[in-house]
């Protein structure tokens, strides 16, 4: 009888043990969105991970031995595996709580609020980066699984929202001029990324998605901002770079008025493998229409 009491506990706590590993995973999620500053944080996580592991086939074989009469310690032994697996879930349940805490911390509102007090500055742009971050979702939910299978879709969302953040930076007179930017100003509206990265990655949670914003005026050939070009830049910036493009064409702006869908596609398509990514781009111009007016917020 007392060996049956034992088993049970034992293969009890491994079920417990399956589901903290199960649960543990939603932190190692979380884990990959960390900056170097914090890797020892995922390595310990990813450690943890594999202990649970390790527990988990400990019971399996500690039941095991138990079924056949090979007696380890009796009842202490089987309490002791049971307490752990309860405090180890406990400890997972606080941190998948914490992690839960900070998103909501770091909200999409949150993100609007601040974008919104940098559009204030020029009312030509109100309402764009809103458009940039739905257009990016649009064409990520229309992207072969391959590809959207790589990309996590809340966080390509935060990007295309902030991918203009660093023009905080980038005078007035320079983001509201009507005519054609003298090279000094240029090169001046061209730093608007770099001060947009070192912003991001300040934040903990959004370190990750400093290099998407970076690289998101970047060209397939090499002939964006900073010279990166093909494989090299990330596909988030891609798609950041294409929906960015679309905004720009499609919006008034102070020195013209905005294109028609179709002008917009036929400029776009112009620069297909050179500026833009031939696929992703694809994949756009083979979205619904009536699916890319509704990413047109009201205020543009």
């Amino acid at each position: 009888m007392i060996d049956n009491k034992i088993c049970f506990i034992i293969l009890f706590s491994s079920v417990i043990m399956l589901i903290n590993i199960i649960q543990y995973r939603k932190v190692l999620k979380h884990s990959l969105f960390f900056n170097n500053k914090t890797i020892k944080i995922s390595l310990l996580i990813k450690f943890n991970l594999m202990m649970m592991i390790i527990f988990f086939v400990g019971y399996i074989v500690v039941a095991g031995f138990v079924i056949n009469h090979i007696y380890i310690k009796n009842l202490l032994i089987a309490v002791i595996f049971l307490g752990g697996s309860v405090f180890v879930f406990s400890v997972i349940i606080v941190q998948i709580r914490l992690s839960e805490i900070g998103h909501k911390i770091y909200s999409f509102d949150t993100v609007k609020a601040l974008v919104n007090t940098i559009e204030a500055r020029d009312p030509y742009t109100r309402g764009h980066s809103q458009h940039v971050a739905n257009l990016c979702i649009c064409i990520y939910e229309h992207l072969p699984k391959l590809y959207s299978m790589k990309i996590n879709k809340d966080m390509l969302k935060y990007a295309g929202y902030l991918h203009d953040i660093g023009k905080i930076g980038i005078p007035e007179h320079i983001l509201q001029k009507k005519g054609k930017l003298t090279y000094e100003e240029y090169e001046t509206m061209k730093t608007h990324p770099i001060m947009g990265k070192n912003i991001i990655k300040a934040n903990v949670l959004f370190a990750k998605i400093s290099d998407w914003v970076y690289y998101h005026h970047e060209h397939i050939d090499g002939n964006g901002y900073f010279g990166i070009k093909g494989n090299d830049i990330p596909i988030e910036s891609k798609i950041i770079g294409i929906a960015d493009c679309f905004s720009a064409l499609v919006t008034d702006r102070v020195y013209r008025k905005g294109k028609t869908y179709e002008e917009a596609i036929k400029i776009m398509n112009d620069v297909s493998g050179t500026q833009l990514d031939s696929e992703i781009l694809d994949t756009f111009m083979n979205i619904d229409i009536t699916k890319i007016e509704q990413c047109k917020p009201s205020s543009l």
